[in-house]
């Protein structure tokens, strides 16, 4: 198959009309309708039915649609990959490991040192998203491994590694940092710092307000934890969070109180199931999780299994 034909398919799909795809591609709109004629006909397939001069696409061309872009997504690979051979550069060994931005942001040095003192020659990519982006990263094959919460996509090998509490963030001279543990009550009319507005967490955060009989004084939505944590240091509110993505943050000034009655949160690394990883991803799986439980408050957080073995989670 012609992977320009793909390639043509793709653009018409996406802007919707072959004048949009021929300037894209830099070619007629004639050269665009005879490419497209040239896939249906090695399909044998009709992906679009003509209509005063236009392609209005059937329903075939979106079921084919996923996997053409798939199909030029490793095609570009592969060139990339015979570019690098070619110039000299292609690194044989590589890790892609996606994990929450404030993860990356406080462990990525650590991790990329320990990483290359087992062995110098690999390259490391660390791509950042929402959970939901990590489950896409791995899905997508643009990365080994990530590290989410819960455990809902059965394409995934699944290796649960922390069950952490949730915690309350406020300041260390705060009045309920004299507190060892916090209720639902005591945060009535708190000034409140939420995160992920639309999340499965946040859901179980409103349940436990309504539980409660709580309205919550919301200053302010977030979507990052570092951020949460940077409009608590600077008095704007307090946070709520699971206390496994906290980090270094009594560098801050800021102190965590457990809140009783919230559901624990668990972690885990995910890979696809499909893929078989290298012995280089797999030790680098066990450093990722020894970093995170050396940087972590073991008050709040329960180890559910320091040993991960090759095999387990792959």
């Amino acid at each position: 198959m012609n992977l320009k034909y793909l390639e043509t398919f793709i653009e018409v799909m996406s802007l919707g009309s072959t004048k949009g795809a021929a300037d894209a591609l830099g070619i007629s709109q004639s050269g665009v309708s005879r490419q497209i004629n040239q896939l249906e006909k090695e399909l044998g397939v009709t992906l679009f039915d003509r209509y005063k001069n236009k392609l209005i696409p059937r329903i075939e061309a979106f079921a084919f649609l996923d996997t053409s872009k798939s199909i030029k997504k490793h095609a570009n690979k592969m060139e990339s990959i015979a570019s690098d051979i070619k110039s000299g550069i292609y690194v044989e060994k590589s890790i892609k490991i996606a994990i929450p931005y404030t993860l990356a942001r406080n462990i990525l040095p650590e991790l990329v040192s320990k990483i290359q003192e087992i062995n110098n020659k690999i390259q490391i990519e660390i791509i950042t998203g929402t959970y939901d982006q990590i489950e896409d990263f791995i899905l997508n094959d643009e990365a080994d491994f990530g590290f989410i919460k819960g455990d809902m996509n059965r394409r995934f090998n699944y290796h649960k590694l922390l069950k952490s509490k949730s915690v309350l963030i406020c300041k260390k001279n705060s009045e309920f940092s004299k507190y060892k543990e916090i209720t639902g009550v005591m945060l009535k009319k708190i000034p409140l710092i939420l995160l992920g507005k639309n999340s499965e967490s946040r859901q179980r955060l409103e349940a436990f307000f309504h539980l409660n009989k709580i309205k919550p004084n919301v200053r302010v939505e977030v979507h990052s934890i570092s951020l949460a944590c940077d409009l608590v240091e600077k008095g704007h509110g307090l946070a709520i969070s699971s206390n496994a993505l906290l980090t270094n943050i009594s560098d801050l000034g800021l102190n965590v109180v457990p809140i009783i009655g919230l559901e624990d949160d668990i972690f885990g690394l995910v890979s696809f199931k499909e893929k078989k990883l290298s012995d280089s991803v797999n030790r680098s799986i066990q450093v990722l999780f020894e970093i995170l439980i050396s940087s972590k408050n073991s008050n709040y957080l329960d180890i559910l299994d320091i040993n991960h073995k090759e095999g387990e989670l792959l």
